[in-house]
């Protein structure tokens, strides 16, 4: 479901970058199935990694402006 914000942007891109990688059928200790790889994982990491920083940077760039 599209929101039509930045967040949602981001959710969506890392659905779209992870779906095609190939994910391997395992199981974990409760018979319940492993979906996420290391490259999925790192994927979705860095991807939130780029909007904490475009957030941070944000507020930092409207924190320094100059106030009339």
């Amino acid at each position: 479901m599209w929101v039509g914000n930045l967040w949602g942007f981001f959710a969506k891109i890392v659905n779209r970058l992870t779906s095609d990688i190939p994910t391997p059928f395992a199981l974990d200790k409760d018979l319940m199935r492993i979906d996420d790889t290391e490259v999925h994982e790192s994927v979705r990491e860095r991807t939130y990694e780029l909007y904490s920083t475009y957030r941070l940077f944000r507020k930092w760039k409207y924190s320094n402006r100059k106030r009339t």
